[in-house]
């Protein structure tokens, strides 16, 4: 019974543990059923993506094969490489996991090829009774390329292999237009149309060349044949000749040609007994010689100067001289490169002349300006006011491009216009590229219009008559500008400068002109390292910085100033902050001395007024430059809306 009672459990036990649930794993499978595309010599990066199994995976081909360049990480399942064959490569990828269960998926892989084109662009010309051998080349697409005849039809004696080698012994003569096509593994075909010439036998044209014409000179080449039976008589049997040439019945190619370019033509000669051989020549017909410089930029005294002079036409490679002797510093290279730096100032006139290969020549007189001023002129042709509304103020805008960079050190503006009525309210403003201006004549005040005729300081706007001013704030020309020239100075000249001109309530049947602008720039020419400040122009016109007074009911008490050191770069000279000048790490500190009571500032530049008016100094330091300029308190009912245009 003990027995008995002792496998009865173990029975138990057995039907329990053949109850028990074990886990399932799925599948092994490859998700990844395409692949992307590649452009032919690109990288290429593509992971497989395996799912079930037991990890980690392992990969591998096992058919076909990747394009070459290529490679299948094993462990990290990815595709990787740099195209190197184009086509369409098959290939079959088997997987396996940990527990050496597997799986397969047939891929493609399509490598982009380079556009298929025809290279060759023109067959050489054959002889009748001559071997002839000639290949097609093409390329791009995708192996093999498979030449074939689209259009037209092949000498006698000529054929066309599919590799594109067409070879044989022509058994006639004349001209044969064909059409090839070349077609890849992928059905993409390309074509290109051929003249083939195949010349006579007996006569035969000796002529394989003509010499080069040169649009408007006289030109005359005789074209040559032997054998037959004179005398021969030529013609023109395809392509063009330039207009101007023409083909005599003498084998005479003469004329003027009246254009340039490079013109194909096909000439035959025809003898008593009627046998004919043609040719297949190019006319190259030269550009006339151009100067195409027509005036030299300005020299600036102490600055480099460069400019390359520019010809065309002709048979190059040209050759430059100069008759006149430029400034001291400066000399004119075969190149045609005027070069150099002088210390001279005034004008030079130089003759300056090009030579082709062939000695044609071409000169031109110049004026070689050097001056210690950057100057630039333009003379509008167009009338303002542009748009006309009789009830508002209508301006006109030109624009004086500056295409130099460089630090402003003073600036002068001088303008010529007219405008024929005499009691207009005008304005003439001109606008730096950092948008800063200066109101050049006319009331700067700001109240009502602002546009009120005045006569203090010279600043009348009055167009009768004509304006012909030149402005500066230097003391030295009565036409001060209401607002500082040399609230410009420090900033970079180089941007679109723009004259301004505003007509109040303007009588629209009335135009006026401005002739001509001259801006006259002078730049900073210290090379030790410099300060700008930035921070109170945004609220005023003025090169120092103000603060209104606290109290009286305004808050407008505090301005943010910053000031950053830079040093010059290579070029050697300073540019405000721009160009190759570089900005010095160390932060500038600010302090006051001399200040109004209650006028402060924080070493990062924040400056706060107090109760009392006045005038301060303050001052910014840091990595080994300094700058100092007035500090200005304004009473509480002056604003800066009355001070900016």
């Amino acid at each position: 019974m003990m027995l008995q009672r002792g496998w009865w459990w173990v029975g138990v036990l057995l039907l329990i543990s053949c109850g028990e649930d074990e886990p399932t794993i799925p599948d092994l499978s490859i998700k990844t059923t395409a692949l992307a595309e590649v452009y032919l010599g690109n990288n290429y990066d593509a992971r497989l993506e395996v799912t079930g199994g037991e990890p980690p995976y392992s990969v591998a081909v096992v058919e076909g094969a990747l394009p070459s360049g290529i490679e299948l990480k094993a462990t990290t399942l990815q595709l990787l490489g740099v195209a190197g064959t184009p086509g369409r490569a098959k290939f079959t990828i088997e997987a396996k996991d940990n527990g050496g269960r597997s799986a397969r998926a047939a891929l493609e892989l399509f490598v982009i090829p380079d556009a298929l084109q025809i290279i060759t662009q023109r067959l050489p010309m054959g002889r009748e009774g001559d071997a002839y051998a000639q290949t097609v080349v093409a390329s791009g697409g995708v192996p093999p390329l498979v030449y074939s005849l689209g259009a037209g039809a092949l000498p006698a004696g000529l054929n066309l292999a599919n590799t594109g080698v067409l070879s044989g012994t022509p058994t006639v003569n004349g001209s044969f237009d064909l059409v090839m096509v070349v077609t890849d593994a992928e059905k993409v075909a390309r074509t290109q149309g051929y003249t083939l010439v195949i010349s006579a036998r007996d006569p035969m044209i000796t002529t394989t060349a003509v010499d080069q014409a040169r649009e408007g000179s006289p030109y005359n080449s005789i074209l040559q044949a032997t054998g037959g039976t004179p005398p021969y008589s030529w013609s023109e049997t395809a392509g063009a000749l330039p207009a101007g040439i023409e083909l005599g019945l003498d084998g005479a190619l003469s004329g003027t040609p009246t254009e340039s370019g490079s013109f194909d033509f096909t000439a035959r000669v025809t003898d008593a007994a009627a046998r004919t051989d043609d040719v297949m020549l190019t006319l190259q017909v030269i550009a006339p010689l151009q100067l195409l410089t027509s005036a030299v930029p300005q020299a600036i005294q102490d600055r480099p100067y460069s400019f390359q002079f520019q010809a065309a036409g002709g048979a190059p490679p040209y050759t430059w001289s100069v008759t006149g002797a430029p400034p001291a510093g400066i000399s004119l290279s075969a190149e045609g490169l005027l070069a150099g730096t002088t210390t001279s100032l005034g004008d030079t006139e130089l003759t300056i002349r090009v030579r082709d290969s062939e000695g044609f020549q071409k000169s031109g007189l110049f004026t070689l300006r050097v001056s210690d001023r950057y100057v630039y002129e333009i003379t509008p042709t167009d009338t303002f006011p542009r748009t006309c509304t009789a009830t508002v103020v209508s301006y006109t805008t030109y624009p004086i491009v500056v295409p130099d960079s460089f630090q402003i050190a003073d600036v002068d503006v001088s303008v010529e216009s007219n405008y024929p009525a005499s009691n207009q309210h005008l304005r003439y403003v001109l606008w730096s590229p950092d948008n800063i201006p200066t109101v050049l004549c006319g009331d700067g005040i700001g109240r009502g219009t602002g546009l009120q005729p005045t006569v203090n300081g010279g600043r009348l706007c009055n167009g009768s008559g004509g304006i012909t001013r030149s402005y500066d704030d230097d003391g030295a020309n009565v036409n001060e500008p209401e607002r500082p020239l040399s609230a410009m100075d420090g900033f970079n000249a180089v941007g679109t400068w723009r004259l301004s001109i505003g007509v109040t309530r303007p009588n629209c049947n009335l135009n006026g002109t401005v002739s001509r602008v001259v801006l006259s720039l002078q730049d900073d020419r210290a090379t030790e390292p410099y300060a700008i400040v930035r921070g109170f122009t945004r609220h005023n016109l003025l090169t120092e910085p103000w603060v209104r007074m606290a109290g009286g009911g305004v808050d407008e008490h505090e301005i943010f100033l910053s000031a950053t050191a830079y040093d010059v770069g290579p070029n050697g000279r300073r540019e405000g902050g721009k160009g190759d000048d570089v900005a010095r790490p160390n932060p500038m500190t600010w302090s006051v001395v001399g200040a109004p009571q209650g006028l402060s500032v924080t070493p990062d530049g924040h400056v706060t007024a107090g109760p009392r008016t006045g005038t301060g100094q303050l001052t910014a330091s840091g990595g080994g430059v300094s700058v100092t300029l007035p500090i200005h308190v304004s009473p509480p009912e002056w604003h800066p809306a009355s001070r900016i245009y």
